[in-house]
């Protein structure tokens, strides 16, 4: 049974209108950019209005919901694969993804989320051509009766996924407005033939439905070690971190090589300013700048420490001594090479 027949067509007219609007108004604020979004937004409305009181009229006149219901079931598959096929062209010719070249060389604790994300993503051109292919794919077989379902089941994934970056990673509040409204009309359309898609992944009929013929009892423990042995392995490693009253990001508020105080001058003194203790027992030695450090591991028994370094040579001498931990300090003291060092350490 057909739900939107059955629950009238005013729904399907406004939402069908409401897709359709915001569909041509991103893609002609994107064409048209700069133009102020109050142009754009004023003439969306029009028609909106319009789209919905003419439908309601031929709906009315005609006193025959199949027709306009078939029409606007053609508008939503033809509005979702237009914007969708539009952002997959853009993902070709690089109108996605890009991040000042300046912005790239920064920390990526200087970068908003937004930027970290979007690098991210533009950092492979052949992933991001994937999927813009994936989502005109999709939008193509949207445009045919007979794959639109595989339609609709490539997109949803893509689009959930696309969601979820929107929400975690900050992007604007209009662009999950805009991915929630494509979602919500893909689900629409799948609930057309609910039946028929219930049917399919919840038939017995399956090959692959009578895979063990064997009683219950054995069936569910099998089930049962399968969804929780990955997590009982993993809790067997836990704590990932080993020493959490080190592990952080620490300014060298002094430091003594031989005896004497040694401070950075300037950005171009390579002296130690910055040590950091992340898990896994990682440590970095930062000198006045992140492309002059070492990187390595750190063993820590008692107040005793080594930190064997990885980056930028294997060869270069770990550092041995004790770490003394205070409030909001920690010190060590200790050698590396031929140095004696003193590192007072604040968060």
């Amino acid at each position: 049974m057909n739900h939107s027949k059955k629950n009238g067509p005013i729904g399907l007219i406004v939402f069908t209108g409401l897709v359709l609007v915001k569909v041509l108004s991103r893609i002609c604020f994107f064409f048209l950019n700069p133009i102020p979004l109050l142009f754009l937004t004023i003439p969306s409305l029009i028609i909106l209005v319009c789209y919905v009181g003419y439908s309601l009229w031929w709906v009315k006149r005609e006193k025959d919901f199949t027709k306009i219901y078939r029409a606007n079931i053609a508008i939503l598959c033809g509005a979702i694969a237009l914007d969708l096929i539009t952002f997959g062209w853009q993902k070709f010719y690089h109108f996605q993804f890009n991040v000042p070249l300046g912005m790239l060389d920064l920390p990526f604790t200087e970068i908003d989320d937004v930027s970290l994300m979007w690098a991210f993503f533009g950092r492979s051109f052949p992933f991001i051509v994937t999927i813009g292919l994936l989502e005109m794919v999709g939008s193509l077989f949207l445009l045919f009766s007979k794959t639109r379902a595989l339609g609709i089941f490539t997109l949803l994934p893509i689009m959930i996924t696309i969601l979820s970056i929107d929400i975690f990673y900050h992007l604007d509040f209009g662009v999950i407005i805009h991915a929630v409204i494509l979602i919500l009309a893909l689900f629409y359309l799948l609930f057309q033939d609910f039946e028929k898609i219930r049917d399919f992944f919840f038939s017995k009929d399956w090959n692959t439905s009578h895979l063990l013929s064997t009683g219950p009892v054995i069936k569910t423990t099998t089930r049962f070690v399968i969804v929780f042995l990955p997590l009982f392995l993993i809790l067997l490693r836990l704590p990932r971190d080993k020493n959490p009253q080190l592990t952080g990001k620490y300014q060298v508020q002094k430091l003594e090589i031989n005896g004497v105080d040694k401070k950075a001058k300037s950005v171009y003194d390579s002296t130690l300013t910055r040590v950091y203790f992340d898990v896994a027992n990682e440590i970095v030695f930062d000198f006045n700048t992140t492309n002059n450090r070492f990187i390595g591991t750190y063993e820590l028994n008692e107040d005793k420490i080594i930190a064997r370094w990885r980056y930028p040579r294997k060869d270069i001498p770990p550092f041995t001594g004790i770490v003394k931990i205070e409030e909001n300090r920690r010190i060590l003291s200790g050698v590396m090479g031929n140095d004696t060092l003193v590192i007072v350490l604040e968060k």
